[in-house]
């Protein structure tokens, strides 16, 4: 039986608008819902903004990330480049999630590192989100246990 075979696909992350555009949003939405706190309460509620910012933009491929691109070749096989540029062989995990606008990568290597991978759809050329949207649902689908006849 032969495995069965995909077209390959890639990209290296960039800068998209959707990204600075929710963040944006969401800045302007947390000031306006903090505005009546305390100013100690404030000062925690904003550098906990700080840091979640500083996290989520590191994992979308901004802030020296860890992970700055992603291929699949035809068996369904992922690798990732790192930010030394070599690339790391990687399978991915049930917590992987594909939205329209994002695709949240959980990923593991070999010897058991955890990585994550946030792909928004401005970071990526479109025909690759979607191919990588499908492909979160295919392995998902694919690691699903049959179901029992009985």
């Amino acid at each position: 039986m032969h495995p069965q075979r995909m077209t390959p696909f890639g990209a290296t992350l960039q800068y998209g608008r959707l990204l600075p555009a929710v963040l944006l949003c969401a800045s302007v939405l947390l000031l306006l819902a903090v505005l009546a706190l305390p100013w100690w309460q404030l000062l925690l509620v904003l550098v906990g903004w700080l840091l979640a910012l500083v996290y989520l933009l590191r994992q979308s491929g901004r802030l020296a990330a860890p992970l700055q691109a992603f291929r699949v070749d035809a068996r369904g096989q992922m690798t990732v480049q790192q930010r030394t540029g070599d690339w790391l062989p990687v399978h991915l995990l049930p917590a992987s999630t594909a939205l329209i606008w994002l695709v949240a990568l959980q990923l593991a290597d070999e010897a058991g590192r955890r990585y994550q991978l946030l792909v928004w759809r401005g970071a990526v050329d479109a025909e690759v989100h979607r191919a990588l949207r499908v492909y979160v649902q295919w392995s998902r689908d694919r690691a699903a246990p049959l179901p029992d006849p009985s």
